[in-house]
């Protein structure tokens, strides 16, 4: 929830979570001269896509003025988005921060001032020297690599050794400049800078045998690797920097050049690659990467083959990456137990409020779908048989709405009232946490005990029976 206060052109925003504040409100003030736009976005900085809190947007006074609350609840990086420039921002519990730009010049003028303005002025002088915060990207069996755009650029002009020797300068000067602030900078942003520009330069080296990869022959990219020397004197298993998005993307770095000169690009290169994350790397760092790529082959080919080969053993060795596998790939791995089904709020058509739990001890099938989804109604339709000789056995069929308002759900249910319990969702947020209904119809077995449960994947397979089994146990 956000309350907003509005007095002349100065814009106060208080960001409560739950209406109730646990964290230490960090007063913000930001002036924009000359604005290209009239609003600023702010969210937590470095964190994955598919992790994201919320992004607040903070509008400006037509001279280009804020003053806001944003509460924290313990120290660390926001990032605002001002007409797409980013800028990171380090906040403690003592923070005053003033920020001030012109919007035509961001790079150039940017200034903090108050209290914790040393930590972010050096990080602002950081992202100058380096060229900027924008980011090149490219896939290579399916992970997201990413470079500097500065880098890009000399990576396409540069040879090899004058490439290789800006990289060496401006890691150089990164590491001068963290000298010169290092009396006066917090020592968790002295780390992660320091993090960022060793781990940033090994995955920036890449770039350079990538770019070209199409024109070398498997002799010239060793000899551009043996040049390039990716993670010399650099640690693969450094777990204590698995929140540094520079690390990370290293990993991912390292993983691709250890493959070369085998071609990155191939559609099937993820499984020759997922045997270089197990054999080249250990600890978090490794169940990182393996769930990365696992996720990132199913969410851009759709094809399942390798999260079900190797999900059962990732559970085993690393049980807290299990819950981001299964939401992506939902139905779609078989054989998996133990993996017990979040509950889920909603109301039925009378209005009572009912959740997953009440059906403990049966096996129910979820059906995900919304009043828009066209192939959702006619999954109903042709399964009807088929969800008739289920609901006469025994099993629940649970037909879980998603549109957004409850209205539109009731509508639905006049025109086509699918065979089963028909509910609607409460909260799409609390649900989206759980599983993924980023695509729809989405289908789930949950066994007597309250389990995830899997049908078979072979052609043949005769669906009634695996259900009729599932209610027998």
């Amino acid at each position: 929830m956000m309350r907003i206060l509005l007095q002349c052109f100065t814009a106060v925003f208080v960001i409560c979570t739950s209406g109730t504040i646990l964290a230490k409100d960090i007063r913000i003030r930001l002036q924009v001269n000359n604005p290209s736009t009239n609003a600023v976005y702010i969210q937590e900085a470095h964190v994955e896509p598919g992790l994201l809190t919320k992004t607040h947007r903070i509008d400006l006074s037509p001279v280009g003025y804020a003053e806001f609350i944003y509460p924290i609840t313990k120290a660390g990086f926001v990032e605002f988005n001002y007409d797409g420039y980013l800028i990171s921002v380090y906040l403690d519990t003592d923070s005053t921060p003033t920020i001030s730009f012109d919007g035509q010049n961001i790079s150039q003028t940017l200034q903090f001032s108050g209290q914790g303005s040393a930590d972010n002025n050096f990080i602002a002088q950081f992202d100058k020297l380096s060229g900027g915060t924008q980011l090149a990207s490219m896939d290579c069996a399916y992970m997201d690599l990413t470079f500097s755009k500065m880098m890009v650029s000399k990576g396409q002009q540069f040879s090899a050794s004058e490439y290789l020797s800006a990289l060496n300068q401006r890691y150089n000067n990164q590491q001068s400049l963290i000298a010169q602030h290092s009396a006066v900078i917090s020592s968790r942003v002295k780390n992660f800078y320091s993090v960022k520009a060793k781990y940033q330069r090994e995955s920036d080296k890449l770039y350079w045998i990538l770019y070209r990869y199409p024109q070398l022959d498997a002799t010239a990219v060793q000899s551009a690797k043996a040049q390039m020397n990716l993670g010399q004197g650099v640690s693969w298993s450094n777990d204590a920097a698995m929140n540094n998005p520079a690390y990370k993307n290293a990993l991912k770095a390292n993983v691709i050049y250890n493959y070369l000169p085998s071609d990155p690009f191939q559609g099937r290169a993820y499984n020759n690659i997922y045997a270089q994350i197990e054999g080249t790397l250990s600890g978090e760092s490794r169940c990182y990467m393996a769930t990365h790529l696992l996720i990132k082959v199913y969410e851009k080919s759709g094809n399942s083959d390798l999260g079900r080969s190797k999900i059962s053993q990732l559970q085993s060795t690393c049980p807290k990456y299990t819950d981001a596998i299964m939401q992506m790939y939902g139905g779609d791995i078989s054989g998996v137990e133990n993996i017990s089904a979040e509950d889920i709020d909603m109301i039925d058509k009378a209005g009572n409020l009912i959740s997953l739990t009440d059906y403990q001890g049966k096996v129910v099938y979820v059906s995900f779908w919304a009043s828009w989804c066209k192939p959702c109604i006619a999954g109903f339709k042709k399964s009807k048989d088929i969800r008739q000789r289920l609901q006469d056995m025994g099993v629940v069929l649970i037909n879980i709405s998603i549109d957004k308002e409850e209205e539109a759900w009731r509508d639905a249910m006049i025109r086509y009232n699918p065979l089963g319990v028909n509910t609607w969702a409460i909260s799409l947020q609390d649900l989206a946490k759980n599983y993924d209904i980023s695509s729809i119809p989405l289908y789930h077995i949950i066994n007597k005990q309250g389990k995830f449960a899997y049908l078979s994947d072979q052609q043949s397979r005769d669906i009634v029976d695996e259900f009729r089994f599932l209610v027998e146990q």
